[in-house]
């Protein structure tokens, strides 16, 4: 199911200490990939995101 079919789209709840956990490993998992990207992709990206 995607976002946008939730019964509640787009006013959205949700509580932090459940996402706590999911969020922590999002940072680590994203902040070893900047390690292992080169700096010209991570201009790129910053760039796509902007």
């Amino acid at each position: 199911m995607y976002n946008w079919q939730q019964h509640d789209w787009p006013n959205f709840t949700y509580d932090t200490l459940q996402i706590k956990g999911l969020l922590y490993d999002f940072v680590g998992w994203s902040t070893g990939l900047l390690d292992v990207i080169s700096e010209e992709s991570k201009k790129g990206a910053i760039v796509e995101l902007s």
